[in-house]
């Protein structure tokens, strides 16, 4: 088992699951539940997508990078929720803090 992508954005992390699962690749989510108050800080517990199997590592590697760069097309992007204009490299809209995704 191995660490593949760790993010805040879960909606991504889901999105990158639900692509290797496709292509038949195991997956494990682990901090997908934000900590309680008084336990680690949010930052230090992202959510973390491994696989299972240590061979299918190269794949889902190149899977991720794909993904991502689909995703950061260097074209700025319009907020689906409040329509603000945000800048590619930005998943998270600065104004009303929804996801890209």
């Amino acid at each position: 088992m191995i660490k593949l992508y760790s993010s805040q954005n879960l909606v991504l992390i889901y999105l990158i699951k639900e692509e290797l699962e496709n292509q038949k690749i195991l997956t494990m989510l682990k901090n997908a539940e934000p900590p309680l108050g008084g336990e680690i800080p949010r930052a230090i517990a992202w959510p973390e997508l491994w696989i299972m199997h240590d061979e299918d590592y190269p794949t889902a590697k190149t899977t991720v990078e794909n993904l991502l760069l689909k995703h950061a097309d260097g074209k700025n992007w319009r907020c689906a929720h409040c329509e603000e204009t945000n800048e590619s490299q930005f998943t998270i809209c600065w104004k009303c803090e929804m996801s890209r995704f």
